[in-house]
């Protein structure tokens, strides 16, 4: 559900990109022109806070696996992709390194307890138990593009530069691994990627920052060509265009505070209607706020001591940073916004709306001008693959090749029914997303035949595509050939990631997905690999 502390999974912002970057090596390694082509196209979901094909049960975990936030800042998924995808040599440092010395208030977190709840179903709920990190043994990952070949860490004592570890042999393709570093020391980190040739290509630095100084506020419009070829601001006073500004806390060497989340005040004058930011995320077992630790547990759900700050007069920074929105008036003229926070110098920054003309009520200018005719091509990687250097003619004694079979990597699974095994013409297999797939027709039908009632189906495959359908208490749900979507009473309703297909005259489908809808329960045993049916 969408409680305080109860999504459905809880990873850092470190965890997140490592994940995704791990699943985008799957699409890389087997895309067009790699000897083994799985896809053809890739299209990247931009998670920020939107609910994709009902992924959003827990709005927070929409929120937290995007490349930016609701409010399209960039997070450390956005720079590990564009680091990952990048056509020229590029690397990122995952994470900061601002971690604070140990003391009994930081590198604290809620252990878990595992919650059953309904049948067969589990989820992790935090417990009072207090748990502490050890900084002084971490693991610092770096993402880098596809033609970086090695990467080295620094770690930065001034202006002495101390190697921590080199990393030649990246895991999926594009993540470099430094582990047992002691994070809280130095006065920051730089890590040199090098080609194959051993040349340095690129750096990526982060440096230690400091205590809260000052706050910067930058202001955004859209922007149109000017007299002289200039940009200019083209903030509209049409009563509906929308500016932003964004706040950093910044400390005295002009760096961002990555660990602050302190309150930031607000105030406001002039041509425009103040519509405020926002503070999202799960706050359930952390303690990172060190300003106002009162009233922390639904702090990051968008809500502090129970009152939203979309709309209010305040944000709190996150990650020492936070953007806030303000849309024109009809009256062309200046809008000033000021940031302050506790123990710092206010700080503002003045926008213009720009006149609209209208004729009879109605604006002669639109919103936005796109020109007509086909876009261009999204950018692709276009690194070729590294080829031997053939120097010498090389003759093949054909005579002397050995054909190998391909290994079947799949993980199969017995199917049983009541414990005693199926005899079924295909055989069961782990799928996409850690999904049994199979011959679903003959295991309904078994059940059927064992007495399992409650539904009725039916099976087309006299036509193309070939179609099966389970009706249950009104409602019907049907696979079709190739096509990846559940249809619920005829509605695209889920993704089945793989897509049910025919293997000579079987019909092999998602099988967990369809059994609950007929009501069938089910037993998974991933250790021994065992599917059981039973019916009773």
């Amino acid at each position: 559900g969408k409680e305080d502390g109860y999504d459905v999974w809880d990873l850092t912002q470190e965890e997140a990109v490592i994940n995704n970057i791990t699943e985008y090596n799957g699409y890389y390694s087997d895309r067009v022109g790699s000897g083994d082509s799985i896809y053809s196209a890739a299209a990247m979901m931009v998670w920020s806070d939107s609910n994709m094909h009902t992924r959003n049960t827990a709005t927070e975990n929409c929120r937290t696996s995007g490349r930016v936030d609701p409010v399209r800042q960039k997070k450390e998924m956005f720079e590990g992709t564009r680091a990952a995808q990048a056509d020229e040599a590029t690397i990122h440092i995952v994470g900061h390194w601002s971690y604070p010395e140990v003391t009994d208030d930081t590198y604290n977190y809620f252990d878990t307890d595992t919650v059953e709840f309904e049948e067969d179903h589990t989820y992790e709920a935090f417990n009072d138990t207090q748990l502490k990190r050890d900084p002084t043994t971490k693991t610092v990952y770096v993402i880098g593009s596809a033609d970086v070949d090695k990467v080295e860490l620094y770690r930065i004592d001034g202006e002495t530069e101390t190697l921590l570890g080199t990393d030649e042999d990246p895991d999926s393709t594009f993540i470099y691994s430094f582990e047992n570093i002691d994070v809280t020391q130095g006065d920051g980190v730089i890590a040199k990627a090098y080609n194959v040739r051993g040349e340095e290509v690129t750096t990526d630095e982060i440096e230690r920052t400091g205590e809260a100084a000052t706050l910067r506020v930058t202001p955004h419009t859209a922007v149109a060509e000017g007299e002289d070829g200039e940009a200019v601001s083209d903030w509209r006073a049409d009563g509906s265009d929308i500016a932003y500004f964004d706040i950093e806390v910044l400390d005295e060497n002009g760096n961002v505070c990555a660990l602050n989340y302190d309150r930031i005040d607000l105030s406001w004058s002039g041509e425009g209607t103040f519509l405020g930011g926002y503070n999202g995320g799960t706050g359930a077992g952390c303690f990172q706020n060190t300003q106002e630790s009162a009233g922390l547990s639904n702090y990051f759900g968008g809500m502090k001591d129970g009152v939203s700050t979309i709309g209010q007069n305040y944000v709190y920074a996150e990650n020492g940073t936070n953007r806030i929105f303000v849309r024109s008036t009809r009256n062309a003229g200046e809008f000033t916004l000021t940031a302050t926070m506790d123990g710092l110098l206010p700080v503002s920054a003045t926008i213009t709306s720009n006149a609209v003309e209208t004729v009879g009520g109605l604006t002669t200018q639109m919103q936005s001008e796109l020109e007509p005719g086909v876009s261009e091509p999204p950018v692709t990687n276009t690194v070729d693959p590294m080829k031997p250097l053939m120097l010498n003619k090389l003759t093949i004694d054909w005579s002397n090749v050995k054909t190998v079979t391909e290994e079947d990597t799949r993980v199969y699974y017995e199917v049983q029914l009541n414990g005693e095994p199926l005899t079924l013409s295909e055989r069961t297999y782990l799928g996409t997303m850690n999904t049994l797939f199979g011959p679903i027709y003959e295991i309904l039908t078994a059940a059927q035949t064992a007495g399992a009632s409650g539904f009725t189906m039916t099976y087309n495959d006299s036509v193309s595509p070939v179609t099966l359908e389970v009706a249950k208490d009104g409602h019907t749900y049907q696979y079709e050939e190739n096509r990846n979507q559940l249809l619920i009473d005829n509605t695209e309703y889920t993704e089945c990631v793989d897509t049910p297909y025919m293997e000579g005259d079987t019909f092999i489908a998602n099988l967990p997905l369809m059994l609950g809808y007929a009501g069938i329960r089910t037993e998974i045993d991933d250790t021994n690999h065992v599917l059981n049916i039973i019916v009773e």
